[in-house]
């Protein structure tokens, strides 16, 4: 992503003195036409949808946004830095992330040299960086998360108020976190980083589970050089007494010049009531079945064609449960498989059109609002 610097000196004014602060204006501007069609006990039915979707969603290359990255020299190799970004629907122009102003991020540091640097705000989640590396499109339109799902028919209720993932990513982003990222080490570098509750209901409690402060810990590797680059994280949350959602995540990409190769797994375990892997609510998706482990699994390549990219990825995972029963039924294990492909060409270094598809199977995927998705044209250009 080009970004694009604005010297803020004062407008030159101030006797010639020359600030040492610089704000960098960036962003994306994103969106894809798509066909979705949804499983058997869909909204969607046999019916096909068009519509016209900001990159971020499921099939996007990635969400529109602007941002502000603020640096200022400190001197002795020490810098203050701040990062204020924003997520925006290019569809119909409304705010992500929940209407919040700066919903991407939003933080406050200090990066010295030798020492490294800590954040304090609104902050990606560990696995959130390892899974960048895992998914051959960078969080983009193969990403490790499916449409909403929905409860319909036998031994299923209403639809539910979450997405089922592949990949849990701990929503991508927490509030009121501290995070250290250490100097890098011949190519290792260490992060840690903890959320505080603050007496506010933790991600994933449910509706019939008591509200508490329960807290985000997280600690993970990642290493680059050359043509390797691979990550490890664990991530839980920590209140109620007890610790869940624990997710332990690996992976990464190995370029070979002529192809890309991406891998990674993923486990959760512990997840209970507060933490279900998928909807709330009763039957196979509620707390009265809770999706209490997780085992995932993903492989992909990019192949690039001169100014041209094929992206293709296949995901499983396998949700197991320690109560309830599916469709009338007993099980302790279902799955939920995605296929996914695109084609990308390169306009310039910031433009690019691109098309493809995304397919979902196995046991869970007629519950999916949707399970095909058509990426008939996308376009995203950055600056």
């Amino acid at each position: 992503m080009k970004k694009t610097s604005l010297a803020l000196a004062l407008l030159g004014t101030f006797a010639g003195a020359t600030s040492a602060q610089t704000v960098t204006l960036y962003g994306r501007a994103s969106v894809t036409a798509v066909a979705e069609s949804g499983g058997d006990r869909s909204l969607l039915g046999d019916d096909t949808v068009y519509r016209l979707r900001d990159g971020g969603e499921a099939t996007g290359k990635g969400g529109s946004r602007w941002g502000l990255r603020v640096k200022e020299d400190l001197g002795g190799g020490l810098s203050a830095n701040a990062v204020l970004e924003s997520g925006f629907n290019l569809d119909d122009g409304s705010s992500r992330q929940s209407s919040r102003l700066f919903g991407r991020q939003a933080y406050v540091g200090l990066d010295s040299k030798s020492l490294g640097e800590i954040r304090l705000g609104r902050n990606l989640t560990a696995t959130r960086g390892v899974l960048n590396e895992i998914d051959p499109s960078n969080n983009g339109e193969l990403k490790l998360y499916a449409s909403r799902a929905i409860s319909a028919g036998a031994g299923f209720t209403s639809p539910g108020t979450g997405s089922l993932v592949l990949f849990t990513d701990f929503g991508g982003r927490i509030d009121n976190s501290v995070t250290y990222l250490s100097p890098k080490f011949g190519g290792l570098q260490v992060i840690a980083q903890v959320g505080a509750g603050e007496g506010q209901t933790p991600f994933g409690v449910t509706a019939g589970n008591p509200p508490g402060a329960a807290r985000y810990q997280s600690l993970s590797l990642a290493y680059g050089a050359g043509p390797l680059k691979v990550g490890l994280s664990y991530e839980a949350y920590d209140g109620f007494d007890e610790t869940y959602n624990k997710t332990l995540t690996f992976g990464g990409n190995y370029d070979l010049g002529f192809a890309k190769l991406h891998a990674g797994i993923q486990r959760t375990s512990d997840a209970g009531q507060q933490g279900a892997l998928g909807t709330t609510g009763t039957g196979a998706f509620g707390p009265s079945a809770n999706f209490n482990d997780r085992n995932a699994y993903l492989v992909g390549a990019v192949v690039p064609f001169g100014k041209a990219e094929l992206k293709v990825s296949y995901a499983s995972t396998d949700f197991e449960r320690d109560v309830g029963n599916y469709n009338g039924t007993s099980t302790n294990e279902l799955d939920l498989t995605k296929l996914g492909a695109s084609l990308h060409y390169n306009l310039s270094k910031r433009t690019s059109v691109f098309t493809g598809f995304n397919l979902y199977g196995g046991d869970l995927d007629d519950h999916l609002v949707v399970k095909r998705e058509l990426m008939l044209f996308g376009m995203a250009h950055a600056f």
